[in-house]
């Protein structure tokens, strides 16, 4: 049978044979070779430089007997990718940038899942996007690392961080650089400059070497596809204009976007129809699940008119509007203008929109939605755009698509109360007959720089 057996701070594995005894109790053993195969898949035991062996005898009535530790360099892994894992956590900065021009911190997460013997060396590539280059892999805070050494980082043909573990380096005490942990999650953050050209998602490998002195080498492979390091193209612009932006209450958002246009290069990658633009809230909003409250196309220039486009809010999603164009259509096409109005309840106290988290960096006083273009059929992203800014005048974002709109303030602000009137006065109350209005009003929050004042009348009222 197999033995499981608590070994220091690790676990021991072996066989339990037993013999049947033979005329008067006594047990052929003496002279006699015994061959066996002991298999261990998945077993939690470090990548080791060799393997120690021991033999115990025991019989009734008798003590135990040991023999001498032996030392095994000839046991080995399997050839087998069972154990590599690795997974993308987050992506700091979707959009295709030149080389040089801005860092994107990407955090990894792997296990080596294998044992090996010697030197051993563990290497992720990042294959697509192709163009992209890592300039440097930093341990993660708190988390385990492969050595206290930084990988080594080419990008010939494309991006390699490279960890070399050499059992002859540990040092003599303490954690020695050499020993990995199968099913130990090894985490890095990785500064990468994405590169000119969008992909819809990254592709890597990992790979896990061994050698011995000067033997050959052995290394198994896995390769690795991943949604959450992506490089979308850059929206060329968009707008959620609000109108009754009180705490708690619901409200009509205005929302304007300018898709981006084919330049020969930004959406290579766009190459299937996009029906779905997803527009996600920030912390502290809700939605109606079910069919978008208030939903609807605005101007020529936008969405096709209902019923061909539609809009909802689901269980798994519930921070997302989805908007639909019917797959009869066309769909979203590059470099027109769309506009559509939804509504959406305010969050209920100021503690959830007066911060916000931006990577590590904690942001006060700021709400900001996001918007993203996906093509059919998997779902896997065109454009995006993030901290989409509030748009100051109402008729610059979407209800006049055309018309170039102007901010230069990015936050979208919540108010804990509404504006006081203290008197409002008519100078001619007749019918059919033009007046002056008069209104004193009191405010809430002190206005800024770009901040405008709207007045709405009733339906049957005309302004001047």
């Amino acid at each position: 049978r197999l033995l499981e057996l608590g070994f220091g701070n690790g676990v021991a594995y072996g066989l339990e044979i037993r013999l049947p005894a033979q005329g008067r109790g006594a047990t052929a053993l003496a002279g006699v070779r015994k061959s066996f195969y002991l298999s261990l898949p998945g077993a939690p035991q470090p990548l080791a430089f060799a393997s120690h062996w021991e033999i115990i005898l025991a019989q009734r009535g008798s003590v135990e007997m040991h023999s001498s530790k032996r030392t095994s360099t000839d046991a080995a892994i399997l050839s087998t990718v069972d154990g590599l894992d690795f997974q993308v956590l987050s992506s700091s900065y979707p959009y295709p940038v030149p080389v040089g021009t801005r860092i994107n911190r990407v955090e990894i997460e792997f296990t080596t899942g294998v044992y090996a013997l010697g030197q051993v060396e563990v290497s992720i590539e990042l294959l697509q996007p192709s163009r992209a280059r890592v300039e440097t892999c930093e341990p993660f805070p708190n988390a385990p690392r492969l050595s206290a050494r930084l990988p080594v980082v080419t990008d010939e043909p494309w991006a390699k961080m490279r960890w070399l573990l050499d059992p002859f380096d540990a040092p003599s005490s303490g954690n020695s650089n050499f020993v990995a942990y199968p099913g130990t999650r090894y985490r890095t953050t990785c500064l990468v400059y994405n590169g000119p050209r969008s992909v819809p998602r990254s592709q890597w490998r990992m790979t896990v070497a061994w050698w011995r002195g000067d033997g050959p080498r052995s290394n198994i492979s896995r390769d690795f596809v991943s949604d959450k390091y992506f490089i979308a193209a850059v929206f060329l612009g968009a707008q959620v204009t609000p109108t009754l932006p009180i705490l708690g209450r619901w409200q009509a958002l205005f929302v304007r976007v300018a898709l981006p246009i084919r330049d020969g290069l930004t959406l290579q990658h766009w190459t299937e129809p996009a029906y779905r633009l997803d527009l996600a809230a920030p912390r502290g909003y809700a939605l109606a699940l079910g069919a978008c409250r208030g939903f609807r196309a605005l101007t020529a220039s936008a969405l096709p008119p209902l019923p061909v486009s539609s809009c909802r809010t689901t269980a798994e999603m519930p921070q997302v509007f989805v908007v639909r164009i019917d797959e009869g259509e066309p769909g979203f096409v590059a470099g027109l203008t769309y506009a559509f109005r939804v509504m959406v309840r305010n969050p209920s106290s100021m503690e959830e929109v007066e911060s916000r988290m931006v990577g590590r960096e904690q942001l006060h006083g700021g709400s900001q939605w996001t918007l993203t273009l996906r093509q059919a059929p998997d779902g896997s992203p065109v454009a995006m755009l993030e901290d989409i800014p509030q748009a100051f005048m109402l008729t610059s974002a979407a209800l006049d698509p055309e018309k170039k709109p102007g901010a230069d303030d990015t936050s979208f602000r919540v108010y804990q109360r509404q504006l006081v009137i203290n008197s409002m006065a008519a100078e001619d109350a007749y019918q059919g007959r033009a007046s002056r209005v008069f209104f004193q009003f009191t405010l809430a929050t002190p206005l800024r720089q770009s901040d405008m004042l709207q007045i709405s009348a009733p339906s049957a009222f005309e302004f001047e």
